[in-house]
C-alpha cells in the first residue's frame, strides 16, 4: 500500500498518509513512527513463506455510500496485483455493509473521530471489545493501553501510546491508506467558527458581524 499515493487518488491529496495504527496526528497522545513503505518484493517473498508462491486471492467488502471508499480500494487493487495479490471489490450498498461491517472477514471501515488516540484504540482492538472488527487479542497489547489509560499527562501517556502504536503495526491488524481532511463553510459574517474532526457544531464562542 502506497498511502500517499491513495490519498491523492481517492481524496484529491486532502488529509495526511496513516500508519496502520489508528492513532491520528490531530490527537494529542500520538507518537510519529517510522511510517510504513510499500514494498512489492517484500509481499511476494512472505506470501511464498505463508504458502502461497503463486498469489493470493482476496475479496474485500465496502460500502458504496461514499465514493472516496470505492476510488480508495480500487486503487488499492492496483496496488496489490504486482505482490501476486487478486483483491476483488464486493461493494455492497451503504446500510447493508453496516449491517454486516464487524462480521466480514476483510472489509473497508471508515471511523468516526475521536478525541484521543486511547479511546480509538479501547473502542476497536482491546480483546473482546464489541467494535473489534478484526477480533485482534494480544496481551502485551493490552497490557501497553493499560498503562496508556491510565497516565494523565499525555507527554507521559505518549511513551505508551508508542508501544502500543508500534504493537499494532507489527501484528498487521489492519492496512489503513489515510486521515481524510474534512470541510465545512461560513460566510465573513461568522466569527470564531472552528471545524470540529467529527464536524460538531460548537457555537458558544461564535458570533456574527
Amino acid at each position: 500500500m502506497d498511502q500517499r499515493r491513495l490519498l491523492e487518488l481517492a481524496h484529491r491529496g486532502k488529509g495526511a498518509p496513516a500508519e496502520h495504527h489508528h492513532v491520528a496526528p490531530s490527537q494529542p497522545d500520538y507518537t510519529t513512527l517510522p511510517p510504513p513503505q510499500q514494498d512489492h518484493a517484500r509481499a511476494r517473498q512472505i506470501l511464498a513463506q505463508a504458502g502461497y508462491p503463486t498469489g493470493l486471492t482476496l475479496t474485500i467488502a465496502l460500502g458504496a455510500a461514499d465514493a472516496w471508499h470505492i476510488a480508495a480500494m480500487q486503487a488499492f487493487k492496483e496496488m496489490c496485483a504486482p505482490a501476486g495479490i487478486i483483491l476483488n471489490l464486493n461493494v455492497m450498498p451503504g446500510p447493508s455493509y453496516w449491517e454486516v461491517w464487524d462480521k466480514v472477514p476483510f472489509g473497508f471501515t471508515s471511523w468516526t473521530h475521536r478525541p484521543l488516540g486511547v479511546m480509538t484504540l479501547e473502542l476497536g482492538y482491546r480483546s473482546g471489545v464489541p467494535w473489534n472488527e478484526t477480533r485482534y487479542a494480544n496481551p502485551a497489547f493490552d497490557q501497553a493501553l493499560d498503562l496508556a489509560a491510565a497516565t494523565l499527562d499525555v507527554n507521559e501517556r505518549r511513551k505508551h501510546m508508542a508501544v502500543a502504536q508500534k504493537i499494532l503495526q507489527d501484528d498487521a491488524v489492519i492496512a489503513q491508506p489515510f486521515w481524510r481532511s474534512i470541510f465545512s463553510a461560513t460566510t465573513r459574517q461568522v466569527q470564531g467558527y472552528a471545524t470540529h474532526p467529527s464536524l460538531y457544531h460548537h457555537f458558544n464562542g461564535v458570533w456574527l458581524t
